[in-house]
């Protein structure tokens, strides 16, 4: 009996959902093991399933950490592991990139424990702390742009620092052995207006980001809070070091 009970409870904690889609628009599908379902604003998002998006469809998600990622047409993106505010358990955000390109806001994990938080593609593993990013696969080229923070971009043929105080905030890798490519203009592959939210969705650059150092104000005032982004049900953490991302192929390591 104490064994069926433990298994039981094992299969409700996996079964928790992770996020929630704020926006769609167009057919967008959740597929799992189990079978596949269509997403509408509101669903819930489990480990584990495929989310598929149509071509000339799109998708906002907000996961239970706060993190907002929207996928462009024609992407597919799984979360292979996440753990959050789980007894026992470190924080914990790995995710799979399959085809296609996201933008992405990060939450609470990639800001309390940037170690554990990861995006894999066919050609890069990119890790994120307080960073908005969007990458975008086109023809086995990863193509990635820095909006916040700084990214570090690298693979066995070299590396490149991009992002705000830097030469360049975009940069281009034709192929996993092949040194990056730095440029101060946006390439036309990462066009802005590909990465916009669906309708209702969620403004990614409204999002209060990291907080700056603050100015002195005068003796009695009142300090204005400065939170991260909004999660579902939660109120993030804004601690966390730069990230070292595993795994295999380039990375991109993202920070403030």
């Amino acid at each position: 009996m104490r064994v069926f009970f433990l298994l039981f409870a094992l299969t409700l904690f996996a079964a928790d959902p992770i996020g929630k889609v704020t926006a769609v628009d167009g057919n967008v599908l959740a597929k799992s093991s189990s079978g596949e379902r269509t997403l509408t604003a509101g669903s819930d998002i489990f480990l584990k399933e495929t989310i598929v998006v149509a071509v000339n469809a799109l998708a906002q998600i907000q996961f239970t950490d706060g993190g907002i990622i929207n996928l462009i047409s024609g992407t597919e993106y799984r979360v292979n592991t996440y753990k959050y505010q789980k007894t026992f358990q470190k924080d914990q955000s790995s995710s799979e990139l399959l085809k296609g390109g996201f933008r992405v806001l990060t939450g609470s994990i990639g800001k309390s424990n940037p170690n554990n938080y990861e995006i894999k593609t066919p050609s890069a593993t990119i890790g994120l702390r307080g960073t908005i990013v969007e990458a975008r696969m086109v023809d086995g080229a990863l193509f990635v742009g820095v909006d916040a923070g700084k990214a570090l971009v690298s693979n066995s043929a070299g590396s490149a620092l991009i992002g705000v105080g830097e030469k360049a905030s975009f940069v281009k890798i034709p192929g996993p052995s092949a040194p990056p490519e730095v440029t101060v203009q946006r390439p036309l592959e990462l066009e802005r207006n590909l990465f916009n939210p669906p309708v209702g969705g969620l403004s990614i650059d409204a999002q209060p980001q990291a907080a700056a150092p603050a100015e002195a104000a005068p003796k009695g005032a009142a300090q204005p809070a400065a939170p991260e982004s909004p999660a579902i049900g939660e109120t993030p953490d804004q601690g966390g070091d730069l990230l070292t991302p595993t795994g295999g192929g380039a990375s991109i390591q993202g920070g403030c």
